[in-house]
Order: structure tokens, then sequence, then C-alpha cells
């Protein structure tokens, strides 16, 4: 996780990056997932988590259903998502 410039607030951002060879069914994903968002909330007092996933990568959205983002905008190459923490 790394923190990012900000003029209104403080944000951190992180990437999970699965490599096609060690992709499972066993919710790994999922897991590493939730690990920074429980991070996010608990440590560091985030009240709002945005993600971007590149159009077309389903396995990375299936992830971001299970951990219950909502879609909020599309661009060109990426959808964002947005995680209100209050509601995690």
């Amino acid at each position: 996780m790394r923190r990012l410039a900000s003029n209104d607030a403080d944000e951190y951002s992180t990437l999970i990056d699965r490599n096609r060879s060690h992709v499972s069914r066993f919710g790994l994903a999922t897991c590493a997932g939730r690990a920074p968002l429980a991070l996010a909330r608990d440590e560091l007092g985030a009240a709002d988590i945005l993600a971007g996933v590149t159009l077309g990568n389903q396995p990375s959205i299936r992830v971001l259903r299970r951990l219950s983002p909502a879609p909020t905008k599309e661009f060109p190459s990426i959808t964002r998502y947005h995680l209100a923490m209050n509601s995690v």
C-alpha cells in the first residue's frame, strides 16, 4: 500500500496482481482483496475505497462483486468501483 499525493484527503493505493499460472478457485484473490480493505478501514480510517478494473477483466470483476463495491463510472479502458467503508 502506498500513499498518494492529495490536496483534500489522505489517499492510498494498492495493486493486487494475480499471475495466471497461480489462478485457483480457492478464493485467494478475494482474501487478498479483503486484507487491504480491513487495513484501510481499521488502521487508516478510510471512509471510501475506489477501485479500477480494466474492461473485460472478468476475474477481477468477480472478486470486486464479492467485496461489494458498486460500479460508479466507466472510462474508455476501465470501470471505476466505489465502496463506502461504513458499509463493510
